[in-house]
Formats: C-alpha cells, sequence, structure tokens
C-alpha cells in the first residue's frame, strides 16, 4: 500500500443469512450492500484488492462459531489481517449486562444496545428483525433487563413445513387474518406472530420502564415488519455497525 494513503478501517456485520459491511477511508465512512454470507465475499475480496486494504477489521459475529473461523481465515487470507471479534461484556459504553454471563449475550444485541444508548438516554426497546427477532429492553441509566427472542416468520414457516409435510406456505406474507387457502394461513399467520410478539414485548417494557421509551427498529426483515407494528418507532438500517463504529472509537 502506498505510504501516503491513510488509515482503513472495516467493520463487519455477520449475521446468520447475511453480511453487512462498512468501510472508513479519512473520515469518511462507506456502507457497503450486504451480501449473502459467504457466498458473495470473493467478490468483494477481490475488488479490495484492488483497492485499499484495512490496517484494522472489527467484527460481530452472531453465526456461530463455524462462521466465526471461517471469516478469520478468509480475511486473513484474502485481506492480511487478522480480526477483532468483538464480545459482549459485563459494562461498556454506557450499557450494563444483566446476563449472568455477559459474554453469553449475543455481541450484535449488545452492539446494538451500545449504538441505541449513544443516540439517547431515554429508555428503549431495540428491536432487531433477522433470522431471529431480538426484542431488548434498556433503561434510563443503561441498564440491559433482558429481552426475548422470537423465530422470524420464515424461520417458523421452514420449521412448521418440516415437521408437518402436507402442508405449504405462500412465498409472501402480510397481514391478512382472513386467509382462505392454507399456504397464505400459514404464511400470514408466522408474520402476525412476530408482530404480536414484537408489539406484547414492547407493550411490557413500557409498562416498566415509561412512556418514554422509544422503539429502535434494525434488521434486514424490518422493511417488511415495520408498516405492520401498532408502537410507535424509529428505523436504523445499521444500528450493528453503529455499535461497531462505536466501540472502534470513531464516534464520540
Amino acid at each position: 500500500m502506498n505510504s501516503l494513503q491513510v488509515s482503513v478501517d472495516l467493520l463487519i456485520d455477520l449475521g446468520n443469512s447475511r453480511v453487512k459491511w462498512a468501510m472508513k477511508r479519512a473520515h469518511e465512512w462507506v456502507v457497503g450492500a450486504a451480501v449473502s454470507r459467504m457466498e458473495g465475499l470473493t467478490d468483494w475480496a477481490v475488488s479490495l484488492a484492488d483497492q485499499e486494504r484495512p490496517q484494522r477489521i472489527l467484527i460481530s459475529n452472531s453465526a456461530g462459531p463455524a462462521a466465526e473461523a471461517t471469516i478469520i481465515t478468509w480475511c486473513e487470507s484474502q485481506l492480511g489481517v487478522a480480526p477483532k471479534i468483538i464480545r459482549s461484556e459485563l459494562s461498556g459504553f454506557g450499557v450494563h449486562n444483566a446476563y449472568q454471563n455477559p459474554s453469553a449475550l449475543g455481541a450484535d444485541r449488545w452492539l446494538a444496545m451500545i449504538a441505541a444508548r449513544h443516540d439517547s438516554s431515554a429508555p428503549a426497546a431495540v428491536v432487531d428483525c433477522g433470522t431471529v427477532v431480538t426484542v431488548d429492553a434498556l433503561d434510563a441509566v443503561g441498564r440491559f433487563l433482558g429481552g426475548v427472542i422470537i423465530p422470524s416468520h420464515q424461520t417458523m414457516c421452514r420449521n412448521l413445513l418440516a415437521q408437518v409435510t402436507h402442508l405449504h406456505a405462500d412465498a409472501t406474507a402480510g397481514s391478512n387474518v382472513f386467509n382462505l387457502s392454507t399456504g397464505s394461513a400459514v404464511a400470514n399467520g408466522s408474520l402476525m406472530a412476530v408482530i404480536g410478539g414484537i408489539d406484547r414485548t414492547v407493550e411490557a417494557f413500557i409498562e416498566r420502564m415509561g412512556q418514554d421509551t422509544r422503539v429502535v427498529l434494525t434488521g434486514g426483515n424490518a422493511a417488511r415488519i415495520a408498516p405492520l407494528l401498532r408502537c410507535r418507532f424509529s428505523e436504523q438500517p445499521n444500528l450493528v455497525l453503529d455499535g461497531l463504529r462505536i466501540v472502534a472509537g470513531d464516534v464520540t
């Protein structure tokens, strides 16, 4: 790399289905398009090799140990950098982790709460709509009070169809509850179960933390879920990457 080039940082949000990333060169962050996990990384590596190489890589991994080992190997072999894997801690960046084993909390949930806390000191319900849907409570002093994990509607459909093989689900899902086919009943019922789970959990959070509790929505399925929610919310599509930026020390 040319000695006149400035430091480059790469942030990676490794999810169960997709990889989201952001790169900083000088003082400018560029958020890249999400790619299907692993399948899209080879072409991405080639494009990076023709440009600048990062000096530092920070990763949030919610896809399990095998995926983590793969992404570490990929970073080292394709980019020549050993990445730092972010783990949840007992306390940091204004958030206090209530898990008995703090590192057992998913790093994506930890980082999303860090980003939400950075934006406002008001209580928050942090809703991440991915392969699983997490709804986490963060009170006014930054204490993580706990949360719930709900299967996504796609996961619900797949699991149901694996168990009851004579059923099928329509390809699209919506809010209709007056379904006149089994396929639409399965698809729409699964989505409505997720919507109801989010709304009811948020109601319980508000009952405990107060009416000023804000709902922060993120994740790959947020666009489909958002119009159906009863609760008021703000949508922040890159909340985990925002948390990584804070941990990286870029945000004050």
